[in-house]
């Protein structure tokens, strides 16, 4: 059938994908019911019959992100690696789960969930959609490590540039807008600390 084939599972996670970025969460519920009604004679991890990977959907585009990763996490361990559909949803859950850890500012999660799939899932991981520079300068700058915060800033590709040169990053993209402006934010609180760390050093020596 082709609700079994690979190709169906790279379009539905694409489509599931773009109705959590538009919080239709009533819609990916819609598509929930649509996948129960086309339930297959024997049940299998990404069988119709239970996609819990669907109901995590549901959570993460309500804003329920806790709910969402615990749902998210039951439904990878069901899946079967070898499995050509399988490895599209697993990719799809991968990256839900860094987006939700993500939004709950939970930085030291985001860096752990990133290394253990990095080796639990090797052929499935990419890295390449993960700015791991910006995750640490995140954590850092919680821990209030402004050292370690600056090297993970000077690690960021162009970041000298960023905020200076208006061709390095496209003005059409909010979402590379929104991390370009956190990163200035970071940088921002990186200078006004060493400023801060400066201005008591000199007032201690003037003393």
């Amino acid at each position: 059938r082709a609700t079994d084939s690979p190709e169906f599972f790279k379009m539905l996670v694409l489509v599931i994908h773009a109705l959590i970025q538009l919080n239709s969460w009533e819609a990916i519920r819609g598509i929930g019911v649509w996948l129960k009604n086309l339930t297959a004679v024997t049940p299998s991890p990404t069988n119709m019959s239970t996609p819990l990977w669907v109901t995590a959907a549901e959570a993460h585009a309500k804003g329920s992100f806790e709910s969402a990763c615990e749902s998210y996490r039951k439904a990878l361990e069901l899946l079967q690696p070898g499995n050509d559909g399988d490895v599209s949803v697993m990719e799809f859950i991968i990256n839900r789960i860094t987006e939700c850890y993500s939004n709950l500012c939970e930085w030291k999660e985001v860096e752990d969930w990133l290394h253990r799939t990095s080796v639990q899932f090797p052929h499935t991981y990419d890295g390449n959609n993960i700015d791991i520079n910006k995750i640490q300068a995140l954590s850092s700058f919680e821990e209030g490590d402004i050292g370690l915060l600056r090297d993970c800033l000077e690690n960021q590709l162009d970041s000298r540039n960023w905020g200076r040169d208006p061709e390095v990053f496209p003005l059409w993209d909010p979402m590379q807008l929104l991390n370009t402006s956190e990163i200035l934010l970071l940088r921002s609180a990186t200078l006004q600390a060493e400023y801060s760390d400066d201005d008591e050093t000199s007032s201690i020596t003037s003393d």
